[in-house]
């Protein structure tokens, strides 16, 4: 009886640590072709509870530490031909959930999923703000376009305008040629009517000839009629000039369009 009782004692002892135990993956990402130690040990305390030696391989292994501890620390090495490459200790993890460690010189890190997350976080949005600046720069290279359209068509107008303003007479040029018109009349009365002769001591008023109002009134719409006409020709030589500059404006523009439509341009 009394060595069932100790018998049952020490099967309970043997099976509930293995009942009580915890699965702790520790997985390591380090340099690849080196040799990769990992020391298991109760949270704040040096006592050593696991240790595994493995060969790094391409660079990522993994191992099972099971034990009854809550809170774990790790301890890492990696060597290469028995020089001590990297030689870190990590702190506090929960047993049972699985830990990532990164050991790379000049990149450590506790938690090399986080790590790789942020990362992918990072080169998300560099390629979102690169995309969205791409699609600025084609908006701004549009509005670009379109303005250097807008002010083709404005310069083309203006150009137009300023043919069309080329050969426009002014008011003072009507005033010049009436004026012309109107001398001619008057020296032609002069001459019809005739320039009093001077002669000794005779009274000029005797050689005065009277003007008939009809012949003045005639003269007088004779050279209306005249000033009439020369603005008419004046007008008949403005509008060709104008027309003529009108005409080649817009075989330049049809000129240019066709150049446009065949890429020319």
């Amino acid at each position: 009886m009394v060595k069932q009782i100790i018998l049952g004692i020490l099967i309970t002892l043997v099976i509930i640590p293995g009942v009580l135990a915890i699965d702790t993956q520790v997985n390591v990402r380090t340099l690849a072709d080196h040799k990769v130690s990992i020391f298991v040990m109760e949270s704040n305390r040096p006592e050593i509870k696991n240790s595994f030696y493995l060969d790094s391989g391409a660079g990522e292994i993994s191992a099972i530490y099971s034990g009854s501890e809550d809170i774990i620390d790790i301890r890492v090495k990696v060597t290469k031909d028995g020089q001590t490459v990297l030689n870190e200790k990590f702190d506090e993890f929960n047993a049972g959930v699985p830990v990532y460690l990164q050991l790379i010189p000049g990149d450590i890190s506790k938690d090399y999923k986080k790590l790789d997350s942020e990362k992918a976080t990072v080169v998300a949005e560099n390629a979102s703000q690169a995309v969205e600046n791409a699609s600025k720069n084609e908006s701004a290279s549009t509005i670009g376009s379109d303005n250097s359209n807008e002010s083709t068509k404005k310069d083309g107008v203006t150009g137009l305008a300023i043919s069309e303003g080329k050969f426009k007479f002014s008011n003072a040029t009507y005033f010049v040629v009436g004026g012309i018109v109107i001398a001619l009349v008057i020296v032609l009365l002069i001459f019809k009517v005739g320039i009093p002769k001077m002669g000794g001591k005779r009274d000029m008023a005797f050689n005065y000839k009277p003007i008939n109002p009809t012949d003045l009134d005639r003269e007088i719409l004779s050279a209306e009629h005249k000033i009439k006409e020369a603005k008419a020709e004046l007008s008949r030589y403005r509008n060709k000039e104008k027309i003529e500059s009108v005409k080649k404006s817009i075989e330049d523009q049809k000129l240019m369009l066709e150049k446009l439509e065949k890429g020319d341009i």
